[in-house]
């Protein structure tokens, strides 16, 4: 298998590559990951990076896979990530208030049915004192 090793950058990390295929090592000695960027800066912009990335102890070691995007384009897929993160946020809000209002509307539920069953309860104990069915009868 044929191997060769370049070095990009001051203690960036290496590159070898074998049978033509690049495998990108960062500073920490362990082959990169292809992370894809999410920031206003560089959005869906891909680089190579840490295999510990996002994690405690990664190294800050940062290669650009792809080229970078034109101004507009940046621009574009900025405000459409904006965009989105705003509708996420919005999201999770109205279902925590639709949760809420779910609750509360079993609570009134819970009271309807317990007022439902006082009144049946006194209508019951109004006809056993009184010996018979209460008279629901309209006044005249």
């Amino acid at each position: 298998m044929h191997s060769s090793t370049k070095f990009r950058g001051r203690g960036r990390g290496r590159v070898e590559y074998y049978n033509g295929d690049e495998i990108v090592f960062c500073k920490c000695g362990e082959p990169c990951g292809i992370v894809t960027s999410w920031t206003e800066i560089n959005p869906a912009r891909k680089f190579h990076g840490c295999h510990k990335y996002g994690k405690h102890g990664a190294c800050d070691f940062c290669l650009w896979y792809d080229p970078p995007m034109c101004k507009r384009t940046n621009n574009i897929l900025a405000k459409l990530l904006r965009n989105l993160r705003n509708a996420e946020t919005e999201n999770k809000n109205l279902k925590l208030e639709l949760s809420k209002l779910k609750a509360k509307g079993s609570a009134l539920w819970i009271v309807l049915a317990l007022s439902w069953m006082m009144v049946f309860v006194l209508l019951f104990e109004y006809a056993r004192r009184n010996q018979g069915a209460p008279n629901f009868r309209m006044l005249e």
